[in-house]
Order: C-alpha cells, then structure tokens, then sequence
C-alpha cells in the first residue's frame, strides 16, 4: 500500500494567495528586488504569513495533506512512497493519477520529499540509501539519478526543489561530526551554501531564485533548543521570524 512521504500542508498553497492578494505598503528590506513573501507555521498549527520580515495575516489549521505535489497547465504531479517485493524502499511518480516512473534502487531505499517540473522533464529530490545504511542526498530527472549530492558519511536529505533556466536547485540538510544537522543549498549537484554553522541544527524547507538570487526558507535551532524560522538570502541572514519553521519563501 502507498504512503506518502512529505510534510506538506495544503495550506500553503492557500497561504500563498492570501498573502500575494494582500494589499498593504510596501517596506522591502534592503537588497531585496521585490517583495518577500513567506509562510511559516507555529504553535498550535498557527500558519503566519509574512511581507518583507512583517507578518500580515494568521491561520490556525488542523491536521495536514500528506504527499509531494507539483501542478501545471492543469497536469497534476505526484510522488508517493512504497516498498517492493523484497520491502526496500521506492517512489512512485505519477502524472494525474497514472504512473510516470519508478524511483527504486535493487539494493537500497529511495525517499522522494519533492517533485518539479520543467519543460517536459520530472525532477525529484530526497535520499537514498548507502551500503554503510546512511542516507545521501539526491536529485531525479525522468526516474534517474542525476545528482548524487553528499558522499554518503552523513545523513542527508533534500527537502526543496527548484529549476531555473538550466540550472538545478536543491536544499535541504547534512549531518555535521556534532550530530547536527545543516542548512544547506546546492546548485547543478554541487554545494553552493552552507547556510549555519553547524552549532545547532538548521533545514531548509523551501527555495526561490529572483533576479539571480538564491532565497530559501527553513529554521534554526538557538541556544535554548528552540526552532526559529528564517529566511536566507545568496547564503545569509535574511529574516528570523518569530514562529517555528518558514515552509514557503516567494519573491514577487
């Protein structure tokens, strides 16, 4: 039986129009060309929406809608999680609702936490396994492996997706020595940030490009253990906003 494999609220898409039909002054942060648009969640599943680091609007939704999902020109794109005969993990692509491609390795588990598509191209992003049983983090086009983007000595995952141009994002997280884990971008399968540290734990949850910026939208963990949500901007400090984890970043 399939299950799904990522966190995502259907919210957010919703959150995404309120916010971007929202009609208020302008006050970008310097640097930034545009507006900055994130969605972040919090206690009490308390959904923020927030304009250039000020929140606009709040709402509080219960429970979420499990499974990566990618919709354009009214083709709907879905990555689902199952196991094969001998119970290793794979990813079932499907393209409004029939099957596209097969994520699945004979030896290891497959994760897919995010579907994109451009032009006529699938990618995917998540993980597979290693024989050493670590994760490593990776990236699908048309049910191949396209990037490899960790060797494989820590866990490590990417949990965003994104294609501009021919160019080929990805973000999500690495495991450190500390066993924390790190906020990281990659670009065309090669690190491009390393958004912390590494003294506490960090993840991405979502990435945007404007105007050859690279945003992206995670958390962070402070001192006292907490997550705070953040926005990087080309692998700084953006925002740090007072809810939990940032899920969607937009610059319009």
């Amino acid at each position: 039986m399939a299950i799904s494999l990522y966190r995502l609220s259907a919210f957010i898409i919703f959150a995404l129009a309120a916010v971007l039909g929202f009609t208020g002054c302008s006050i970008s942060k310097p640097g930034v060309r545009g507006d900055a648009y994130v969605v972040t969640l919090g206690d009490n599943n308390t959904w923020k929406y927030w304009k250039n680091g000020v929140e606009t609007k709040q709402f509080n939704a219960d429970g979420f809608v499990y499974g990566t999902n990618f919709s354009i020109n009214s083709d709907s794109y879905l990555a689902e999680y199952d196991t094969d005969s001998d119970d290793k993990g794979m990813v079932i692509i499907k393209k409004n609702g029939s099957v596209l491609y097969y994520l699945a390795d004979e030896k290891f588990d497959v994760y897919a936490n995010r579907v994109f598509v451009s032009g006529d191209d699938v990618y995917a992003a998540g993980h597979e396994s290693n024989q050493q049983g670590k994760s490593v983090a990776a990236v699908w086009k048309n049910s191949k492996v396209l990037y490899r983007l960790t060797n494989g000595s820590f866990h490590a995952s990417a949990w965003s997706l994104l294609v501009s141009g021919d160019d080929v994002y990805a973000a999500g997280y690495e495991y450190n020595p500390r066993d924390n884990i790190v906020a990281t971008v990659w670009k065309n399968g090669r690190e491009l940030y390393r958004l912390t540290n590494g003294n506490f734990s960090a993840d991405v949850r979502s990435l945007f490009v404007s105007s050859g910026d690279v945003y992206a939208a995670g958390y962070e963990n402070n001192r006292q253990g907490n997550q705070v949500a953040a926005v990087w901007k080309n692998g700084r400090v953006l925002y740090r906003l007072k809810a939990e984890v940032a899920e969607l970043v937009f610059v319009k």
